[in-house]
């Protein structure tokens, strides 16, 4: 039983992790302003520990809120807040173009995954849930806990 459950859980977070809504992972782009300021974590209270220069290339990693995971080429790895990184060219010159997530895009999704897992009373506990939005008004779940 424990092995069905750690492979549902696998199976749970890989399609998850397939149905994030980002930007490509890789996507190269150029800064056209002066710099750009590359914080250690998606918030402006983390640190500056990188500037990257007008005409350095970075790659888009990944996406949470406004913020976007880069590595440059010379390998620093940080967080650029979407103001900035709206102002950066793809390689090919022209503007980058950053899909803007909203609320209504948000309850518009159909499908919803995820795992929990953690000590209740005592007990240690691992779920897996999924449901499927039919339309606003009707959805169906399924849950699983061990």
């Amino acid at each position: 039983m424990r092995i069905q459950v750690l492979w549902l859980l696998i199976l749970a977070l890989w399609i998850t992790t397939m149905a994030r809504a980002e930007e490509p992972a890789g996507e190269f782009v150029r800064i056209a302003d002066p710099y750009i300021e590359i914080h250690t974590g998606p918030g402006s209270g983390y640190p500056v520990f990188y500037v990257a220069e007008r005409g350095e290339e970075i790659a888009i990693l990944r996406r949470k809120t406004d913020w976007f995971q880069v590595r440059t080429r010379r390998g620093k790895e940080g967080w650029v807040h979407r103001d900035q990184l709206e102002r950066t060219l793809t390689l090919a010159g022209e503007k980058i173009k950053l899909a803007t997530v909203t609320l209504e895009a948000f309850s518009e999704r159909k499908w919803e995954l995820g795992a929990t897992g953690g000590d209740f009373g005592g007990a240690a506990m691992l779920g897996l849930y999924g449901g499927y939005a039919f339309s606003r008004n009707l959805s169906a779940e399924l849950g699983l806990a061990q």
